[in-house]
């Protein structure tokens, strides 16, 4: 019998960007998988019938070549791997499978420091528009924004094609929102085409019966590949209601989130932390409990948009005790699901088991394996700058996405700067070692100006001494 490799398998050979970076993303199982160049070429192989016998050849002369040691039995556990993963699957008479191959040959920008052939992850807003004005909206989201602009259908059609074609891994979709869109049961079937993990964002107000079934008919082409990420800030229909400024927020919210489980989503609850719901954190994660979603994903509001001026904001001794009540809950509820506390953008360690480990302390993830696309087609740095004043890279609407990857424009945000720029990191104890001090687009879009500290820096100056302004710093 022979196998070949399923066409929804993502090959990405990124050793120019990591040594190590070699791997193939199973979408459906919603699974990334780091292997050897032997293991690789066996894979780009596969994507013609091969047989069990025939591969095994192939993989020992591979082996041989590169000077890799095999194990015996590794490469029967290696197939029985890709079977039952469903990464290979049967293949008929005359079958070629080429979509894995897709975005191997991309070239790479001679850059200070290379990043990958093509972006990784992406977060595209399909609209500005929303039919909420949500007092922490990034976006200044609201009914009335003018969304004449947004790309149409068939542009979003070529977009995904370009998204296969450079091999993208994660799609998150959001707005504004996302189901106000007249044709977003279109794009919805549109997504069908896209091989990537995808984030379906919502504030769950107006999920139409017709959207319902094109996300079931989604999900039932992307099994696993696929979750539905809904807002629900707070344990208390206060807390909630009164972010999202709607009575009767909170309880519409519940009904989508028990319909969509009942439709067989993995759901994920997203909830933005502020002065008015800490303390209803143990409800909201019994609600989580109670409605059986897969993910609850915690994180303070950013500096941005109507967070700026609204009191949303959090003090980051408040969100140390947060931090540490939401670590014992996500112990007692790991059982039911899966807990995410974000610190955003206040100055923390780095997580070395993010793409981050991969990259110096002067290398943003932005224009290394990231982006955020804009409703109009403009191309920014990361989500959080989306609309930000002088951050454009470029819009898909005069160049391809991968043109755009190439710009000198993203020469800053690939090493094109030096730690010692930073005005307010020298002699802090996470200088050189925090998970936000690359990240220089979100200081411009914030303060104005890419060499400044964060605004939640200033507050850490104040609360703790770890991060803030030249006189405000710990000396170490």
């Amino acid at each position: 019998m022979a196998l070949i490799l399923n066409n929804e398998v993502v090959l990405r050979d990124e050793r120019h960007f990591h040594p190590d970076f070699l791997c193939y993303r199973n979408i459906p199982s919603y699974r990334t998988t780091f292997v050897s160049p032997t293991a690789f070429d066996l894979l780009k192989a596969w994507t013609h019938p091969l047989t069990v016998e025939e591969a095994r050849v192939l993989f020992t002369d591979s082996a041989r070549t590169h000077g890799e040691s095999v194990i015996g039995g590794e490469f029967d556990a290696f197939v029985d791997q890709l079977v039952s993963e469903e990464t290979l699957e049967q293949a008929s008479v005359g079958d070629y499978h080429s979509e894995p191959l897709w975005g191997l040959d991309y070239s790479v920008p001679n850059t200070p420091v290379r990043p990958m052939r093509f972006p990784s992850k992406i977060n595209l807003t399909l609209t500005e528009g929303c039919n909420l004005r949500c007092l922490h909206c990034l976006r200044n989201a609201s009914p009335e924004v003018d969304t004449s602009q947004d790309l149409t259908t068939p542009e979003l059609a070529n977009l995904f094609d370009q998204f296969n074609r450079g091999g993208l891994i994660a799609l998150a979709i959001s707005g504004g929102e996302t189901t106000v869109r007249q044709d977003i049961i279109d794009i919805i079937d549109l997504l069908h085409m896209v091989r990537a993990h995808t984030e379906f964002f919502t504030n769950g107000h107006r999920l139409t019966p017709a959207i319902r079934t094109g996300l079931v008919s989604l999900l039932a082409r992307k099994r696993r590949g696929m979750h539905v990420h809904v807002s629900l800030d707070g344990g208390t229909e206060e807390s909630h209601d009164w972010l999202r400024d709607r009575h009767g927020s909170f309880r519409r919210v519940l009904q989508s989130v028990e319909a969509l489980v009942s439709d067989g989503h993995l759901i994920i609850l997203e909830s933005v932390l502020t002065p008015r719901n800490l303390d209803t954190i143990p409800e909201l994660f019994e609600m989580a409990k109670h409605l059986g979603v897969r993910g609850l994903s915690l994180h303070p509001a950013s500096f941005t948009g109507r967070a700026k001026v609204n009191p949303v904001s959090l003090k980051q001794g408040d969100l140390l005790v947060a931090e540490q009540l939401i670590q014992h809950l996500a112990e007692q509820y790991q059982e039911n699901f899966k807990t995410e506390f974000k610190w955003q953008f206040f100055p923390h360690p780095a997580n070395d088991k993010t793409e981050r480990a991969f990259l110096a302390s002067n290398v943003s993830e932005a224009g290394m394996f990231h982006l955020g696309l804009q409703s109009d087609g403009s191309v920014y740095p990361c989500t959080e700058t989306i609309g930000s004043d002088g951050l454009t890279i470029g819009n898909i609407r005069e160049q391809s996405l991968q043109d755009i990857w190439h710009s000198g424009r993203w020469d800053f945000y690939r090493g094109g700067w030096r730690l010692e720029q930073l005005s307010g990191c020298r002699g802090c104890r996470l200088d050189g070692n925090c998970a936000t001090q690359a990240c220089r687009c979100y200081a411009f879009s914030t303060i104005g100006n890419h060499y400044a500290p964060m605004p939640e820096c200033y507050q850490s100056a104040a609360e703790l001494g770890i991060g803030g302004g030249p006189t405000d710093v710990v000396r170490v």
